[in-house]
């Protein structure tokens, strides 16, 4: 009963039938709608909820009424040296512009790659139930979902580039910082550098 109930509030966040499962008389609906779940694909989704976690605070970034853009580039590395640090090589993500996740060279041993507590508990059971062939075939799908994360990290957010890094300036806490604005041109040079981005007097009302 509490293993169908946990399960159903994983598949089912918030809905009706999550939070009838941790009552008795609503527990059958949840164990119809789970009972053909077998212990992989209750591992996929033990992996989807640790994997999906790493997004949700820039989901809540870009949800805000807050302007962004000077920190757009600290949280999207920050988003991809979290993705990269379960399934590569610490010396492969020093660099965020020179990551490349499709290198053989840069993957952790398979034992090595972190599929979050949850998922790991899960594939331990079904390696002890003689299962160790599903856990690898199930190991390199996980490679493969984070690789085509970090490409589409790479693709869609400001990873690199110094635009971003630079305009860090306007951030309240580097503009009151004397040694992080040493490190940063000044707003006089920003603006010269970057007037062409800038809206010319006839766009502001």
């Amino acid at each position: 009963m509490d293993h169908l109930g946990e399960l159903a509030k994983v598949v089912f966040h918030d809905s009706a039938i999550a939070k009838g499962a941790a009552t008795e008389d609503r527990i059958v609906a949840a164990e119809l709608i789970l009972k053909d779940i077998n212990p992989i694909t209750e591992a996929y989704l033990k992996f989807m909820q640790y994997v999906l976690g790493f997004f949700n605070k820039l989901n809540a970034m870009f949800q805000s009424k807050d302007s962004l853009i000077a920190v757009i580039q600290e949280e999207s590395q920050r988003l991809l040296r979290c993705l990269c640090q379960n399934f590569l090589k610490p010396s492969s993500i020093k660099d965020p512009a020179k990551l490349n996740p499709l290198d053989p060279r840069s993957l952790l041993a398979l034992e090595e790659l972190y599929v979050g507590a949850g998922c790991q508990g899960i594939l331990d059971k079904i390696t002890m139930e003689g299962g160790s062939s599903e856990v690898r075939d199930f190991k390199l799908r996980c490679i493969s979902f984070y690789q085509t994360a970090v490409l589409e990290v790479q693709k869609r957010l400001p990873i690199s580039g110094p635009f971003f890094h630079e305009v860090r300036l306007l951030q309240p806490s580097t503009a009151l910082s004397y040694e992080a604005r040493k490190r940063l041109p000044s707003l006089s040079v920003l603006q010269d550098r970057y007037r062409h981005l800038l809206p010319s007097v006839g766009d502001v009302e």
